[in-house]
């Protein structure tokens, strides 16, 4: 028996969220959002970084963990890509993160209403581009490439 296109899970990993942007403010809108990708309307499952890690567990750790799960990275720290043990991470684990790049300061809620515009690309990307990847969220949900690993 096939089960409406509502009840179908959405073509998307399970986010992950960093703890730059791990924020009530942040979180609740991809929580709780109904989100078309296609055809299929539905919620995205997200993951916080406090609910896994404490807060000064090393970027390292939780982006090996993310790869080996399959999750992708919701972050706006654009220096990871610069950072050896980080990039080593995203190399090794296939992870992939999505950075937001904004010149301007954004509200926890702005942030969240970019990645939300980009989620129908964001799902695209991910169908498109093999990990380990960074590629970077613009304040009007355009994504673009950074670094393929």
């Amino acid at each position: 028996m096939n089960r409406p296109e509502a009840e179908k899970p959405l073509d998307l990993p399970p986010i992950f969220v960093d703890r730059a942007l791990d924020r009530p403010l942040f979180i609740e809108p991809l929580r709780t959002a109904q989100v078309r990708i296609g055809h299929l309307t539905g919620s995205l499952e997200v993951h916080a970084h406090n609910d896994h890690f404490d807060p000064d567990t090393p970027d390292e750790t939780w982006i090996s963990h993310c790869g080996q799960k399959g999750w992708i990275v919701f972050t706006k720290d654009s220096r990871i890509r610069y950072r050896q043990m980080e990039r080593q991470a995203v190399q090794k684990y296939n992870a992939r993160l999505f950075n937001l790049a904004t010149r301007k300061n954004m509200t926890a809620e702005e942030n969240a209403q970019a990645f939300l515009k980009a989620i129908p690309r964001i799902a695209q990307f991910v169908r498109r581009h093999k990990p380990p990847f960074i590629a970077k969220v613009s304040r009007y949900g355009q994504v673009e490439m950074v670094l393929d690993l």
